[in-house]
């Protein structure tokens, strides 16, 4: 009996014909969040009225092209004074400077001082045969061959009884080196570098010169008869008159002795002096293998004939 209540109130629940949508689809009609009803009321928007392209006048793009104003131009006399100083050009600017003159410079030809003395002495004898004394005659000398010619009077262009004897010998030349220093890196200029040495005046006792000089001595110079003059104020007495020879000196030893006696020698002096020693004696080895004939036995050694 309970079953067949529980089972006849189950069946008075369901839905009968005629009774209406059933209530889950009552709940659903009332839902607020249907998908269903989104586009419920929705009508489409009236078509966008065209819009009319914008007007283009391209009229002036087919017009005549407009005419450049007239360049300016210079006036015939200016012109012609341009084109004589060697203008060519038609875009020349409207702007005219000043023409310079330029000095003209007297340039004395350069003189040859070979036979100067020869021209002194026979100057010297015309002015004697006129009747004006014996004295020099003077020529002024153009300041370069003056700065060769023009230097103490105690040296001696030909050697003579009494006179020290002097060679000289150019090291090295003028040179440039960058050097730090506590302000900054320094261009250093550096003048020709002179190797020179002297000899006390020879006697008729021993008038060849020893392999031992006086003095030896480094000492910076522009020119030859600067180096002279060095030597003549730091190695020759007061009055005493100097010569500077070419002579055959030994010098691998005069740089050698200049190397351990001169202690102020700079890093380049020292790798000239050393550069010239080794050169020296490389000379010195290749003479005394070419420079003699082998010698018969028991004779001398002699040069080979010229």
């Amino acid at each position: 009996m309970g079953l067949l209540a529980a089972a006849s109130a189950r069946m008075a629940r369901l839905p009968r014909r005629g009774d209406g949508p059933p209530r889950i689809m009552q709940d659903a009609r009332k839902d607020d969040f249907d998908p269903t009803h989104l586009l419920d009321g929705w009508r489409p928007s009236e078509p966008a009225r065209p819009v009319a392209p914008p007007e283009l006048d391209l009229s002036a793009l087919h017009a005549e092209p407009r005419q450049r104003p007239p360049e300016p131009r210079l006036d015939a006399e200016r012109l012609a004074r341009l084109k004589k100083r060697g203008f060519e050009m038609d875009d020349i600017e409207d702007v005219e400077l000043p023409e310079i003159v330029m000095p003209i410079v007297e340039t004395t030809p350069a003189l040859d001082t070979a036979g100067l003395d020869q021209a002194l002495s026979a100057a010297a004898g015309i002015a004697q045969q006129q009747g004006r004394g014996a004295a020099e005659p003077r020529i002024d000398l153009p300041l370069s061959a003056r700065a060769e010619t023009s230097a103490d009077p105690r040296l001696l262009r030909q050697w003579r009884p009494g006179a020290w004897v002097g060679v000289r010998r150019r090291l090295i030349g003028a040179s440039t080196e960058l050097v730090s220093t506590p302000q900054g890196p320094l261009v250093e200029t550096r003048p020709p570098q002179w190797l020179l040495a002297v000899w006390p005046p020879q006697g008729l006792e021993m008038p060849l010169l020893s392999r031992w000089p006086e003095r030896a001595m480094l000492l910076p110079a522009q020119q030859s008869v600067a180096a002279a003059q060095l030597l003549l104020q730091q190695a020759v007495p007061a009055t005493a008159p100097l010569w500077i020879g070419e002579l055959d000196a030994d010098w691998a030893l005069l740089a050698e002795l200049v190397l351990l006696h001169d202690a102020s020698l700079q890093p380049f002096q020292i790798e000239a002096l050393r550069a010239l020693t080794e050169s020296d004696r490389l000379q010195r080895f290749e003479r005394l293998n070419n420079a003699y004939q082998p010698a018969p036995a028991g004779g001398a050694l002699r040069r080979p004939p010229a």
